[in-house]
């Protein structure tokens, strides 16, 4: 009995089991099709399983919640299909499946597609040309579209073209003239707006000489993106790139270049395509320039080119102009240039005559090294202040009469045969040396500082009152008289090489320097100059001259004359004395303490007594006829030429000094002492 009550349980487990075997299987569906709008969401199924259950999708945005079950007759089981927003034009399917017990059943959900607007892609990127894009959008509700107000300057909307719920939109899009960037077009139905967002690429410049190429992207590219803009070349003001240009075309893209700067390779050189144009320099052997519609140019420079003829005829706002080594320039025309206040033209060999008549605002004027100009036409320029024309070829008059404010003058190696100065009264220098000039009037140029004008034909020399003249060299010319009554300041005379038979220079209380040599000078007084420091009178005439009470001077030069005694009393401080070449029989050391330098050879000095020039240190004595020299008390002699002293029997010098000494050795005998 009591084993029957412990196998009770296990008989009712067996019952109860052999019972749900038995139950049969069956799988319901309470809703086999569903139907939900576009936007996300979720729906509860309802279905009967007497086994368990799996359930499973076809489709990635649909899931199942839960997956799997017991099932049972109790009660119902339920499923929640959770999914997702349809975000295309289209409606959509998915299938959830059901299995049970070798049962299988379906349940289709179809989701409506998206109601309003819905866009293919929200972003174009387009190049930075001008072109049309067409941008489709699908929309279900009445739809408007617009540009963004600060993108319509280069965006525009033509009207849709309608196909069902389809419309297609066609863009016009400008051409980018700057840097990169975005606009926008926004698409409106009632409760939606879309955004479209158009990306243009920036518009880089790309020019045919790689080199200027290369060199604009560098200089102009102001936001550094590696593109050149049309804007950024349109801001750009200033080009200088020292490459050869060798193709200016490309110029145009840069309407607004004020200055430019460049060598150039082309044989033709167009600039025409640069209307602002102000400043232009350019080197190389171009034959050929345009800069007829430069009519704004300011300044110019022309360094080396082969251009035959340069016309600036009308450019009234020139100022400055430069030409330099332009060696096949022959004509240059500037008519008009009423504005030009500087003109510089240096080696050009063949350009031969230059008028200036109508540019009366000239200032300074610098024409050097051009060999071949032989005429320059000056008119009225009450502002011009210098002119450099030396070492060309000009000839006959040179009329500067119109040059009131005339300043400084440089007409030197010419072949001017007359130079006019009258009204220029403000001239303060005056190179005209190495000319033809056969008479110099410089009367009216009371501010006269220097005159310069050795080296010419000059017979007539009219001067007046010139206060503040200071050196006057007027060497090598044939005049037959001077008077410096009116240069009270005078500092430097050089009036060598001259036909001078006197002069008298007295009470020349600034005078300096004296030249006076290589002239016809017989008679020759200098006397209370207290500021004389050199006196040259060599090669003239001269057996006896005043020269006296020049306390100041230390260097005297009166070689090759006719003097047979030779004092100066009165210049105590001479240092250098040169009378070589006279007729010298005797000379008078006694008054000239500080000589150092003695130089009397080629006399006929018998005795030469230097003892009472204690600071001598040179003495040329050679070519006399000494018959003795003592230099025992000139202690700081050290250089002697005696030789050519045939009579010269010894010379005493001291014991233990250092000599550099030239004699005849067979003739003389130095003795130590």
């Amino acid at each position: 009995m009591k084993q029957i009550l412990r196998l009770l349980p296990l008989l009712l487990l067996s019952v109860v089991a052999c019972q749900e075997k038995e139950l049969p299987a069956r799988l319901e569906v309470g809703q086999a099709a569903i139907s939900a709008e576009s936007p996300a969401g979720s729906t509860k199924v309802e279905f009967t399983a007497t086994r368990p259950w799996t359930a499973r999708t076809d489709a990635s945005w649909c899931r199942v919640i839960p997956e799997s079950g017991n099932g049972g007759v109790d009660a119902p089981g339920i499923l929640y299909l959770i999914y997702e927003e349809n975000p295309g034009h289209d409606v959509r399917d998915c299938v959830v499946t059901l299995d049970s017990g070798g049962l299988s059943r379906t349940i289709s959900l179809n989701q409506g597609h998206r109601t309003g607007i819905l866009l293919d892609t929200d972003t174009y990127s387009v190049s930075e040309q001008a072109q049309t894009l067409e941008i489709t959008i699908w929309k279900t509700v009445p739809v408007s579209a617009e540009t963004a107000p600060e993108d319509s300057d280069w965006i525009s909307i033509v009207p849709g073209t309608k196909a069902m719920d389809r419309t297609i939109f066609t863009v016009s899009v400008q051409q980018n003239t700057s840097a990169a960037r975005d606009g926008k077009i926004r698409f409106r139905s009632a409760s939606q707006e879309e955004t479209v967002t158009i990306h243009q690429a920036a518009s880089d410049i790309k020019l045919a000489d790689p080199g200027l190429n290369d060199y604009c992207h560098w200089a102009f590219d102001e936001d550094h993106d590696g593109c050149l803009s049309i804007d950024e070349a349109l801001m750009a003001k200033e080009l200088s790139f020292w490459g050869w240009i060798s193709d200016t075309k490309d110029l145009h893209f840069f309407p607004n270049i004020e200055s430019l700067s460049c060598q150039s390779g082309m044989d033709f050189m167009d600039l025409s395509m640069l209307p602002s144009l102000k400043h232009l320099t350019v080197s190389g052997a171009i034959k050929g320039i345009d800069i007829s519609k430069n009519d704004q140019l300011e300044t110019l420079t022309l360094s080396m080119t082969g251009i035959p003829a340069l016309d600036l005829d009308g450019k009234e706002l020139l100022r400055f102009l430069r030409l330099e080594g332009n060696l096949e320039l022959t004509r240059l025309s500037l008519s008009g240039c009423r504005s030009l206040t500087r003109l510089e033209s240096t080696n050009s060999h063949v350009l031969e005559a230059l008028d200036l008549r109508d540019c009366p605002d000239l200032e300074y004027l610098y024409l050097e090294y051009n060999y071949a100009l032989g005429s320059l036409l000056m008119g009225r320029h009450d502002r011009l202040a210098e002119i450099y024309c030396r070492s060309n070829h000009l000839q006959g008059e040179l009329d500067l009469s119109g040059c009131p404010s005339l300043r400084a003058l440089e007409c030197q190696s010419n072949q001017l045969s007359s130079l006019k100065l009258d009204g220029c009264t403000a001239l303060e220098n005056l190179h005209c040396y190495q000319n033809r000039l056969k008479s110099l009037d410089i009367s009216s140029c009371t501010a006269l500082f220097q005159v310069q004008a050795t080296a010419n034909e000059i017979d007539t020399f009219v001067a007046g009152h010139h206060p503040e003249l200071v050196w006057l060299m007027i060497g090598q010319n044939r005049l037959s008289s001077v008077s410096i009554d009116g240069f009270p300041n005078l500092l430097t005379l050089s009036i060598e090489a001259n036909q001078l038979t006197s002069l008298d220079i007295t009470g020349a209380r600034k005078l300096q320097t004296l030249y006076c040599g290589n002239n016809q000078l017989t008679s020759l007084t200098v006397k209370d100059c207290p500021e004389l420091y050199l006196l040259d009178a060599n090669f003239n005439r001269l057996s006896h001259a005043d020269i006296r009470d020049n306390p100041y001077l230390r260097d005297v030069a009166v070689c090759s004359n006719r003097f047979q005694s030779f004092s100066m009393p009165g210049c105590a401080g001479v240092e250098k004395l040169v009378i070589n070449s006279n007729l010298l029989k005797e000379i008078d050391l006694s008054g000239y303490p500080r000589l150092g330098e003695l130089n009397c050879s080629q006399n006929n000095l018998e005795v030469l007594d230097p003892s009472p020039c204690v600071y001598l240190t040179d003495l040329y004595c050679e070519d006399n006829s000494l018959s003795s020299l003592d230099l025992t008390r000139n202690a700081r002699c050290h250089f002697i030429r005696c030789f050519n002293n045939p009579n010269l029997r010894t010379v005493l010098l001291i014991e233990g000094h250092s000599y550099q000494i030239e004699y005849d050795q067979s003739v003389t005998t130095l003795v130590y002492q």
